[in-house]
């Protein structure tokens, strides 16, 4: 089965391609911002996850929770969401709407996975570095997993380095095993 955001990047890719064309980008991203909390709110999860609701009668309390938010752009993409059983996968679309907003306005965005808190020197550390390696803007956003044991992990774009002691520690182990 595809993973989540395989089925939600085609959504994703036509509401900014459409928001690009428009001049709405930033209009487009606060709509699915909220579209997005709607769908991930915990009592909207478990209406939309119930197949004794009716689709219409979910799409019209989604609708009144937004209330007068949504422009008709909008409320026909939802209609194409719902049409196609695709609205509980509203947030990968927020999400990859704003990696493609970043990166069509020249910005990368990495999250840094640590086994302890990143200090602000840290931080900056690695934006540093990620902004020579790129020649963009970064963003970053921090994540801790004590089960890294220690190190970090950075996803940026497709890019993953794992410079952790849990990676590093599973690469010895796959060398080995060969």
């Amino acid at each position: 089965m595809a993973d989540a955001h395989t089925i939600a990047r085609p959504y994703a890719e036509a509401v900014f391609e459409l928001a690009q064309d428009r001049g709405e980008l930033a209009q487009w991203e606060q709509t699915l911002s909220l579209m997005a909390r709607i769908a991930s709110d915990e009592g909207m999860e478990r209406l939309l996850g119930d197949p004794r609701v009716a689709q219409e009668r979910q799409a019209k309390v989604f609708r009144e929770v937004a209330g007068d938010q949504l422009g008709k752009e909008a409320d026909r993409f939802l209609d194409t969401l719902f049409a196609n059983d695709r609205v509980t996968y509203l947030p990968d679309i927020y999400e990859i709407f704003r990696e493609l907003r970043r990166e069509a306005e020249g910005e990368i965005h990495a999250v840094v996975t640590s086994a302890v808190p990143l200090s602000e020197e840290q931080q900056a550390t690695v934006i540093s570095r990620l902004k020579e390696r790129f020649g963009q803007e970064v963003t970053l956003d921090t994540e801790v997993d004590e089960s890294l044991l220690g190190g970090m992990v950075i996803r940026a774009g497709d890019l993953v380095i794992d410079g952790s002691v849990r990676g590093g520690l599973e690469q010895l182990r796959n060398h080995l095993q060969a």
